[in-house]
């Protein structure tokens, strides 16, 4: 019975990414095996924005080596059996593999997403605050009397694309299909918690691991009901 463990990658602390993917390929194979103690193959794919507009990039190119020159691993188990652990970055969907997605990193630009109040409650200065002249960059561009630069040619950050999206089809496909195979599904992030219900609902065995146990959550509740079991890495 193979385990599937699909990690939301960026979504992870620095403790827990910081030790490297032999690292956190090992806590994932110690958190399976506590609770499928016969298990003999874990695969692990790690989702994040690995391929820019000219191929991989720098840190899907790190990974891809770090990945190739250390899998799969070979753990001996308590009665003498072997497990084999796989781990690869997810650039396709795992039932067709074949269609890569490129792009998945991507440069934003402009300052308006995250620019909301021009008034920070607790401004020591409010008269004199810098917030209202980044507002002014947002709307407007550049605050200085006559300069024509924009916000969009001043400001840029880099974003993943498609994520997501291929996470939730690979949770789908992977716990309905094969009911049998246990599904992981390592994020903080809430946007997965509607393909977790509809797997529990579908009756699959799907967990969905946290990785900061005293966070206060909002959908434990549901996802129990919905027999989604919850643990902590």
């Amino acid at each position: 019975m193979p385990v599937h463990a699909l990690v939301d990658y960026h979504n992870l602390p620095p403790q827990i990414k910081g030790g490297g993917p032999t690292s956190l390929a090992r806590s994932i194979d110690n958190l399976v095996t506590s609770h499928y103690p016969k298990t003999r193959e874990i695969n692990i794919r790690l989702y994040g924005g690995w391929y820019d507009g000219t191929g991989l990039s720098r840190d899907g190119t790190r990974l891809s080596q770090e990945l190739g020159a250390s899998f799969p691993l070979f753990l001996k188990g308590a009665n003498g059996g072997i497990r084999h652990v796989q781990c690869e970055i997810a650039s396709s969907l795992f039932d067709s593999k074949a269609d890569l997605f490129p792009s998945t990193l991507r440069h934003r630009h402009g300052v308006d997403w995250y620019v909301r109040d021009p008034h920070p409650i607790r401004c020591v200065d409010q008269a004199n605050c810098t917030v209202s002249v980044v507002m002014k960059w947002s709307r407007k561009g550049c605050p200085t009397l006559n300069c024509p630069v924009t916000s969009v040619e001043a400001f840029r950050c880099l974003q993943q694309k498609l994520v997501d999206s291929l996470i939730c089809c690979d949770l789908l496909s992977l716990a309905i299909d094969d009911q049998d195979s246990p599904v992981f599904l390592i994020s903080e992030d809430d946007d997965f918690v509607p393909a977790l219900l509809l797997a529990g609902l579908r009756g699959a065995s799907v967990w969905h691991v946290r990785t900061k146990p005293t966070k206060v959550r909002i959908y434990d509740q549901m996802l129990i009901q919905r027999r989604v079991k919850l643990t902590s890495l």
